[in-house]
């Protein structure tokens, strides 16, 4: 069913198929950030962003709000091009973000990343018409 429904995202985009992408995995990503639970601030801040591979870097500067992991998606996607076929990876590295993601946090009681994905044929379908309105750029 998926696919289907990619394959008339793509043909409504109008061949802009790559800024799609790159908008859906900005969305994704943005949700998964801002959807992460915070104490320290060092899970939210750990999402990184990579093509062909994931980026298990770590760093240790909290960023409670998420502009900073945030502010990582665009310059990043900006470059990113779906068509040479290599992969686009958000990834966190700190040991306890599977914790996070099994609901082991008040303020993430269902995780981050399961919640997103299930938003996936919501988030194609708004970023496929802000596209064909000659919005969307990143």
């Amino acid at each position: 069913m998926v696919r289907g429904q990619l394959s008339a995202w793509v043909r409504k985009a109008e061949g802009n198929t790559a800024k799609v992408i790159r908008g859906i995995c900005f969305e994704l990503s943005t949700r998964i950030i801002v959807r992460t639970p915070v104490d320290t601030g060092l899970a939210r801040a750990n999402w990184m962003p990579n093509a062909g591979s994931p980026d298990l870097s770590v760093t240790d500067s909290p960023d409670g709000g998420g502009n900073a992991s945030t502010a990582r998606l665009t310059p990043f996607l900006s470059g990113y091009d779906p068509g040479t076929g290599r992969s686009f990876f958000l990834t966190n590295a700190v040991n306890y973000i599977i914790h996070l993601e099994n609901g082991h946090s008040q303020q993430a009681p269902h995780g981050m990343v399961e919640l997103t994905v299930a938003e996936f044929a919501g988030v194609a379908s708004q970023v496929v018409s802000a596209v064909s309105s000659g919005g969307g750029d990143l």
